[in-house]
Protein backbone atom coordinates (compact mmCIF):
# COMPACT_ATOMS: atom_id res chain seq x y z
CA UNK A 1 0.00 0.00 0.00
CA UNK A 2 2.73 2.28 1.09
CA UNK A 3 4.43 2.09 -2.69
CA UNK A 4 1.15 2.41 -4.45
CA UNK A 5 0.70 5.65 -2.06
CA UNK A 6 4.46 6.86 -2.93
CA UNK A 7 3.34 6.21 -7.00
CA UNK A 8 0.16 7.81 -6.73
CA UNK A 9 2.01 11.21 -5.03
CA UNK A 10 4.99 11.01 -7.70
CA UNK A 11 2.16 10.98 -10.20
CA UNK A 12 0.28 13.72 -8.90
CA UNK A 13 3.58 15.66 -8.85
CA UNK A 14 4.57 15.23 -11.82
CA UNK A 15 0.96 16.30 -13.35
CA UNK A 16 1.41 19.45 -11.18
CA UNK A 17 4.22 19.86 -12.61
CA UNK A 18 2.94 19.54 -16.36
CA UNK A 19 0.03 21.66 -15.35
CA UNK A 20 2.58 24.36 -13.98
CA UNK A 21 4.45 25.12 -17.53
CA UNK A 22 1.29 24.86 -19.45
CA UNK A 23 0.15 27.42 -17.25
CA UNK A 24 3.47 29.73 -17.32
CA UNK A 25 2.95 29.00 -21.41
CA UNK A 26 -0.54 29.85 -21.38
CA UNK A 27 0.30 33.38 -19.20
CA UNK A 28 2.54 34.01 -22.19
CA UNK A 29 -0.03 33.45 -24.71
CA UNK A 30 -2.52 36.15 -22.62
CA UNK A 31 -0.41 38.57 -22.50
CA UNK A 32 0.83 38.43 -26.18
CA UNK A 33 -2.95 38.29 -26.80
CA UNK A 34 -3.53 40.87 -24.87
CA UNK A 35 -0.93 42.97 -26.82
CA UNK A 36 -1.88 42.29 -30.02
CA UNK A 37 -5.72 43.07 -28.68
CA UNK A 38 -4.65 46.59 -27.74
CA UNK A 39 -2.30 46.98 -31.25
CA UNK A 40 -5.42 46.60 -33.38
CA UNK A 41 -7.71 48.69 -31.36
CA UNK A 42 -5.26 51.69 -31.41
CA UNK A 43 -4.79 50.76 -35.17
CA UNK A 44 -8.54 50.78 -35.38
CA UNK A 45 -9.00 54.06 -34.16
CA UNK A 46 -6.16 55.70 -36.31
CA UNK A 47 -8.29 54.14 -39.42
CA UNK A 48 -11.58 55.78 -37.98
CA UNK A 49 -9.45 59.10 -38.03
CA UNK A 50 -8.19 58.87 -40.76
CA UNK A 51 -11.50 58.16 -42.17
CA UNK A 52 -13.30 61.03 -41.28
CA UNK A 53 -10.15 63.33 -41.77
CA UNK A 54 -10.49 62.22 -45.47
CA UNK A 55 -14.37 62.45 -45.32
CA UNK A 56 -14.47 65.39 -44.28
CA UNK A 57 -11.84 66.92 -47.16
CA UNK A 58 -13.88 65.51 -49.48
CA UNK A 59 -16.97 67.78 -47.80
CA UNK A 60 -14.64 71.05 -48.35
CA UNK A 61 -13.58 69.79 -51.65
CA UNK A 62 -17.75 69.60 -52.45
CA UNK A 63 -18.22 72.90 -50.90
CA UNK A 64 -15.16 74.34 -53.49
CA UNK A 65 -16.51 71.97 -56.16
CA UNK A 66 -20.40 74.40 -55.81
CA UNK A 67 -18.94 77.43 -55.32
CA UNK A 68 -16.89 77.28 -58.92
CA UNK A 69 -19.26 76.07 -60.48
CA UNK A 70 -21.73 78.92 -59.45
CA UNK A 71 -19.10 81.27 -60.12
CA UNK A 72 -18.50 79.82 -63.65
CA UNK A 73 -22.47 80.20 -64.77
CA UNK A 74 -21.75 83.33 -63.28
CA UNK A 75 -19.25 84.18 -65.52
CA UNK A 76 -20.74 82.15 -68.81
CA UNK A 77 -23.76 84.73 -68.27
CA UNK A 78 -21.85 87.78 -68.36
CA UNK A 79 -20.25 86.12 -71.48
CA UNK A 80 -23.03 85.53 -73.06
CA UNK A 81 -24.99 89.07 -71.91
CA UNK A 82 -21.45 90.87 -74.09
CA UNK A 83 -21.09 88.21 -76.91
CA UNK A 84 -24.93 89.75 -78.19
CA UNK A 85 -23.74 93.01 -77.43
CA UNK A 86 -20.80 92.56 -79.65
CA UNK A 87 -23.71 91.17 -82.17
CA UNK A 88 -25.40 94.16 -81.89
CA UNK A 89 -22.49 96.52 -82.20
CA UNK A 90 -20.87 94.86 -85.24
CA UNK A 91 -24.63 94.81 -86.68
CA UNK A 92 -24.54 98.74 -85.96
CA UNK A 93 -21.37 99.42 -86.51
CA UNK A 94 -21.26 101.48 -89.20
CA UNK A 95 -24.18 103.72 -87.75
CA UNK A 96 -23.33 104.69 -84.73
CA UNK A 97 -19.95 106.94 -83.76
CA UNK A 98 -16.93 105.28 -81.86
CA UNK A 99 -18.71 101.67 -82.54
CA UNK A 100 -15.39 100.43 -83.59
CA UNK A 101 -13.42 101.51 -80.57
CA UNK A 102 -16.02 99.88 -78.15
CA UNK A 103 -16.36 96.46 -80.50
CA UNK A 104 -12.65 96.31 -79.63
CA UNK A 105 -13.28 96.89 -76.29
CA UNK A 106 -15.97 94.53 -76.12
CA UNK A 107 -13.66 92.21 -77.73
CA UNK A 108 -10.60 92.68 -75.05
CA UNK A 109 -13.45 92.29 -72.33
CA UNK A 110 -14.80 89.36 -74.20
CA UNK A 111 -11.66 87.35 -74.22
CA UNK A 112 -10.95 88.13 -70.35
CA UNK A 113 -14.19 86.46 -69.68
CA UNK A 114 -12.97 83.15 -71.53
CA UNK A 115 -10.23 82.91 -70.15
CA UNK A 116 -12.11 83.24 -66.50
CA UNK A 117 -14.09 80.71 -67.54
CA UNK A 118 -11.29 78.35 -68.16
CA UNK A 119 -9.72 79.41 -65.33
CA UNK A 120 -13.01 78.23 -63.76
CA UNK A 121 -12.68 74.73 -65.66
CA UNK A 122 -9.15 74.49 -64.53
CA UNK A 123 -10.37 74.61 -60.63
CA UNK A 124 -12.86 72.61 -61.24
CA UNK A 125 -11.34 69.79 -62.89
CA UNK A 126 -8.74 70.12 -60.18
CA UNK A 127 -11.22 69.87 -57.63
CA UNK A 128 -12.72 66.71 -58.93
CA UNK A 129 -9.76 64.80 -59.31
CA UNK A 130 -9.07 65.60 -55.80
CA UNK A 131 -12.20 64.46 -54.57
CA UNK A 132 -11.92 61.01 -56.23
CA UNK A 133 -8.41 60.62 -55.06
CA UNK A 134 -9.89 61.17 -51.66
CA UNK A 135 -13.21 59.30 -51.95
CA UNK A 136 -10.43 56.18 -52.91
CA UNK A 137 -9.00 56.92 -49.87
CA UNK A 138 -12.25 57.12 -47.77
CA UNK A 139 -12.93 53.78 -49.57
CA UNK A 140 -9.15 51.84 -48.69
CA UNK A 141 -9.55 53.27 -45.24
CA UNK A 142 -13.39 51.45 -44.96
CA UNK A 143 -11.75 48.46 -46.12
CA UNK A 144 -8.80 48.68 -43.70
CA UNK A 145 -11.35 49.16 -40.70
CA UNK A 146 -13.26 46.52 -41.69
CA UNK A 147 -10.35 44.12 -41.61
CA UNK A 148 -8.85 45.36 -38.42
CA UNK A 149 -12.51 44.64 -36.98
CA UNK A 150 -12.04 41.68 -37.66
CA UNK A 151 -8.57 40.82 -35.91
CA UNK A 152 -10.04 42.99 -33.00
CA UNK A 153 -12.19 40.57 -32.96
CA UNK A 154 -10.37 37.20 -33.28
CA UNK A 155 -7.58 38.81 -30.56
CA UNK A 156 -10.43 39.07 -28.24
CA UNK A 157 -11.52 35.54 -28.93
CA UNK A 158 -7.67 34.10 -28.62
CA UNK A 159 -7.56 36.44 -25.40
CA UNK A 160 -11.10 35.05 -24.05
CA UNK A 161 -9.84 30.93 -24.83
CA UNK A 162 -6.66 32.10 -23.72
CA UNK A 163 -7.65 33.22 -20.38
CA UNK A 164 -10.20 30.11 -20.47
CA UNK A 165 -7.25 27.88 -20.45
CA UNK A 166 -5.03 29.69 -17.94
CA UNK A 167 -7.77 29.42 -15.61
CA UNK A 168 -8.30 25.72 -16.09
CA UNK A 169 -4.57 25.26 -15.97
CA UNK A 170 -5.06 27.14 -12.91
CA UNK A 171 -7.78 25.07 -11.14
CA UNK A 172 -6.07 21.75 -12.03
CA UNK A 173 -2.61 23.24 -9.60
CA UNK A 174 -4.96 23.47 -7.25
CA UNK A 175 -7.07 20.78 -7.30
CA UNK A 176 -3.42 19.08 -6.76
CA UNK A 177 -2.52 21.57 -3.82
CA UNK A 178 -0.38 23.93 -5.60
CA UNK A 179 -0.91 27.84 -6.17
CA UNK A 180 1.82 29.56 -8.62
CA UNK A 181 0.48 32.74 -6.36
CA UNK A 182 3.03 33.52 -3.70
CA UNK A 183 1.73 33.75 -0.63
CA UNK A 184 1.22 36.03 1.93
CA UNK A 185 3.87 36.04 4.86
CA UNK A 186 2.34 37.61 7.92
CA UNK A 187 5.01 38.06 11.03
CA UNK A 188 5.16 39.74 14.39
CA UNK A 189 5.10 39.13 17.79
CA UNK A 190 2.88 38.44 20.89
CA UNK A 191 2.01 41.49 22.66
CA UNK A 192 -0.07 41.08 25.17
CA UNK A 193 -1.25 37.57 27.06
CA UNK A 194 -4.66 37.15 28.85
CA UNK A 195 -4.42 33.96 30.80
CA UNK A 196 -7.48 31.62 30.37
CA UNK A 197 -10.49 31.52 32.94
CA UNK A 198 -13.27 29.44 33.98
CA UNK A 199 -15.10 30.52 30.99
CA UNK A 200 -12.58 31.75 28.29
CA UNK A 201 -9.54 30.42 26.31
CA UNK A 202 -6.30 32.29 26.99
CA UNK A 203 -6.12 35.22 24.32
CA UNK A 204 -3.30 37.25 23.01
CA UNK A 205 -2.48 40.42 21.30
CA UNK A 206 -0.32 40.28 18.17
CA UNK A 207 1.52 42.76 16.70
CA UNK A 208 -0.02 42.04 13.17
CA UNK A 209 -3.36 42.83 11.59
CA UNK A 210 -5.35 44.67 8.66
CA UNK A 211 -2.58 46.39 7.47
CA UNK A 212 -0.79 43.24 6.58
CA UNK A 213 -3.92 41.93 4.97
CA UNK A 214 -4.92 39.34 7.72
CA UNK A 215 -7.84 37.09 8.06
CA UNK A 216 -9.82 36.12 10.54
CA UNK A 217 -9.00 32.38 11.09
CA UNK A 218 -5.35 32.64 10.15
CA UNK A 219 -3.38 30.56 11.62
CA UNK A 220 -0.01 31.71 13.06
CA UNK A 221 3.12 29.16 15.02
CA UNK A 222 4.86 30.98 17.61
CA UNK A 223 8.51 30.38 18.35
CA UNK A 224 10.83 31.40 21.16
CA UNK A 225 14.04 31.25 19.86
CA UNK A 226 14.33 27.83 18.06
CA UNK A 227 11.99 26.54 20.21
CA UNK A 228 8.63 25.46 18.90
CA UNK A 229 5.42 26.67 21.14
CA UNK A 230 2.50 25.76 18.87
CA UNK A 231 0.05 27.16 16.62
CA UNK A 232 -2.44 30.50 17.69
CA UNK A 233 -5.91 31.12 15.30
CA UNK A 234 -6.74 34.83 14.82
CA UNK A 235 -10.08 35.63 15.95
CA UNK A 236 -10.52 39.29 15.87
CA UNK A 237 -8.99 41.96 13.29
CA UNK A 238 -9.32 45.43 14.87
CA UNK A 239 -10.13 47.96 12.56
CA UNK A 240 -9.15 50.74 14.72
CA UNK A 241 -5.62 49.49 15.21
CA UNK A 242 -4.24 48.31 11.50
CA UNK A 243 -1.41 46.42 13.18
CA UNK A 244 -3.14 45.06 16.28
CA UNK A 245 -5.37 41.98 16.16
CA UNK A 246 -6.74 39.14 18.77
CA UNK A 247 -5.74 35.27 18.59
CA UNK A 248 -6.58 32.14 20.45
CA UNK A 249 -4.38 29.19 21.38
CA UNK A 250 -4.88 26.47 18.58
CA UNK A 251 -2.89 23.54 18.67
CA UNK A 252 0.53 23.71 21.60
CA UNK A 253 3.22 21.50 22.62
CA UNK A 254 2.46 19.90 25.48
CA UNK A 255 4.31 21.74 28.38
CA UNK A 256 4.73 24.90 26.04
CA UNK A 257 2.66 28.56 27.03
CA UNK A 258 3.13 31.40 24.91
CA UNK A 259 4.37 34.52 26.26
CA UNK A 260 4.70 37.80 26.06
CA UNK A 261 8.01 38.84 23.67
CA UNK A 262 7.28 35.47 21.59
CA UNK A 263 7.73 35.60 17.70
CA UNK A 264 4.59 34.86 15.80
CA UNK A 265 4.18 34.06 11.62
CA UNK A 266 2.27 31.57 9.39
CA UNK A 267 4.49 29.12 7.42
CA UNK A 268 6.01 31.02 4.39
CA UNK A 269 5.39 29.28 1.34
CA UNK A 270 2.05 27.33 2.71
CA UNK A 271 -1.01 29.35 1.70
CA UNK A 272 -3.93 28.92 4.94
CA UNK A 273 -7.07 28.88 3.97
Amino acid sequence: MKVVATLVAIIAILAAAGFGYKWFQTQDELKNTQAKLTKCQQEVTEAKAAKEAAEQQTADIQAKLTALETAKKEVETQLDALKAKYEELTANLGSEEGGEDALNALQTTISDLKSQVEQKENELKEAQDAAESLKATIEANEKTIDGLKKDVTAAKEAEEAAEKQANSFKMNLLEHGLSLEEAPVFAGEILEVNPAGPDYPASYILSVGKAAGLPVGQELKVTRGTTYIGTLKVVRIYDDQENLCGAESKDLVVGQIPQKGDKVNNEVGIKNE
